[in-house]
C-alpha cells in the first residue's frame, strides 16, 4: 500500500515542468504555472504584469488593470496509466479590477481553481513491478483553491501588493490530506522612458520592474502518519521592457529559493511582441530540475476579430462596451526534458480578456 501511495506521488511531482525539488515536502503540483507567458519565458513571473503570474507574486495582478478569464490545460501522459490518459492539468482563473480608492490607489480580486487528476492508473508493488502489477487499478486527484487579493498605485512610480490565500487539498485512493497556503508579494515599477505625448499616462517606453514574493507558506499538511511541509520559497526577479512603435520587448531573470535559502533556482526569458497581435518567447532555466531546460513559447490575440463580431451583433450596445475585447491563445513547451519524461510536455492557454 505504501508503495502504491510512493509511486503515485512520484508520478504527480516528477512528471512537472520544470518544478521544485522533489524530496521531503508535499503538494508538489503547487509549483505548477498557471501563466503560459511565464511557461514559454523560462517560468519567470515574479516581475512580469501579467494576469496569470499573480498564482505566483498576487501583486502582478494589481498592476494588469484588465478583466480576464482564463483556462489553461496539459495532458500528461504516462505509461502507468491504463487508459493512456495519464495526469491532466488544468486551471481556470479570473482576475478583475474591483474599485479605484483614494491617492490613486486600485483594487483588484483573482480567483484561481487548479486540478491536478490522473486516469486510470495501474497498481504495482515491489513484488509486482511489471506492466501489468496488481490487475488492480486507482485514481489520484490534487486540488487547490485560491483567493488573490492586491492593491496597485496609479501614479508615475507604480506600486503593487498582494497576498493569496489558498486551499489545498490532495486525495490518493482511499487517502485524503489538506491544508491552507498563502502568499505575499510586492512588485515595483519604475518608468525609465515615457511617450513624449502629454497624456494623463503617458505610455512608458522603457521601464524596469523589480517582483518579489513569499509562495506557499503555511503548516505542514498531514498524510496518512507523516507531516510534509508545503513547497514554500522566496522568488525575487528583475524585468527590463522596451516599447516600441510596433514592438514590444521584454527581457526578464527570476531567482527562487527555498525559504532556508539552501538552494536556488534561476529563469531567465525574453520575450518579443509584435504589432500586440503576436508574442514569441524563450525561456531557460540553468539549474532547474533538468539541468539546462529550454523552453519555447508564443501568443496569438484575436482582438479585432472578437470586436467586429460582437459589433456586427449587437451594434447599438456594443461600442465602448465591447471595444477592448480579446481573445488571446498562448502555448509553452520545453526542449530537453521530452526525452527524459518521454511524453509531451505541453501547456495550452485561452484568455479572454475585457
Amino acid at each position: 500500500m505504501f508503495f502504491r501511495i510512493l509511486l503515485t506521488s512520484l508520478i504527480l511531482s516528477s512528471s512537472l515542468f520544470a518544478q521544485a525539488k522533489v524530496g521531503t515536502t508535499g503538494a508538489q503540483f503547487l509549483e505548477m504555472m498557471p501563466s503560459v507567458r511565464s511557461l514559454g519565458m523560462g517560468e519567470v513571473a515574479a516581475p512580469l504584469i501579467d494576469r496569470q503570474s499573480h498564482y505566483t507574486n498576487p501583486a502582478t495582478l494589481g498592476l494588469s488593470g484588465d478583466y480576464a478569464l482564463s483556462f489553461t490545460f496539459r495532458p500528461i501522459p504516462s505509461e502507468l496509466s491504463n487508459s493512456g490518459s495519464g495526469v491532466d492539468y488544468q486551471s481556470l482563473g479570473l482576475a478583475s479590477h474591483v474599485a479605484s480608492l483614494k491617492n490613486g490607489w486600485n483594487l483588484h480580486l483573482g480567483l484561481q481553481a487548479i486540478r491536478l487528476s490522473s486516469g486510470t492508473l495501474i497498481e504495482r508493488t515491489y513484488q509486482q513491478g511489471t506492466y501489468e502489477g496488481t490487475g488492480r487499478e486507482f485514481e489520484a486527484t490534487s486540488n487547490a483553491y485560491a483567493v488573490t487579493a492586491a492593491l496597485s498605485s496609479g501614479s508615475h512610480i507604480a506600486y503593487g501588493f498582494g497576498g493569496t490565500f489558498r486551499y489545498v487539498e490532495e486525495d490518493f485512493n482511499d487517502f485524503t490530506a489538506d491544508g491552507i497556503a498563502y502568499d505575499l508579494g510586492a512588485i515595483v515599477r519604475i518608468p525609465l522612458k515615457t511617450a513624449s505625448v502629454a497624456t494623463p499616462k503617458p505610455r512608458p517606453l522603457t521601464s524596469l520592474t523589480a517582483g518579489i514574493s513569499l509562495k506557499n507558506m503555511g503548516a505542514d499538511i498531514e498524510f496518512i502518519d507523516n507531516s510534509y511541509p508545503l513547497p514554500s520559497s522566496l522568488v525575487f526577479g528583475l524585468a527590463l521592457e522596451m516599447n516600441l512603435s510596433r514592438i514590444s520587448l521584454v527581457a526578464a531573470m527570476q531567482e527562487q529559493m527555498t525559504t532556508e535559502l539552501t538552494e536556488g533556482e534561476v529563469g531567465l526569458g525574453l520575450e518579443c511582441g509584435l504589432y500586440d497581435f503576436l508574442w514569441l518567447r524563450l525561456g531557460r532555466t540553468p539549474n532547474g530540475d533538468f539541468d539546462n531546460l529550454a523552453t519555447l513559447g508564443s501568443s496569438l490575440s484575436v482582438r479585432g476579430l472578437l470586436t467586429q463580431t460582437v459589433s456586427a451583433v449587437a451594434e447599438s450596445s456594443s461600442k465602448g462596451l465591447f471595444s477592448r475585447l480579446d481573445l488571446i491563445a498562448s502555448y509553452a513547451t520545453s526542449i530537453e526534458d521530452r526525452d527524459v519524461l518521454n511524453s509531451g510536455i505541453d501547456y495550452w492557454q485561452i484568455e479572454i480578456v475585457l
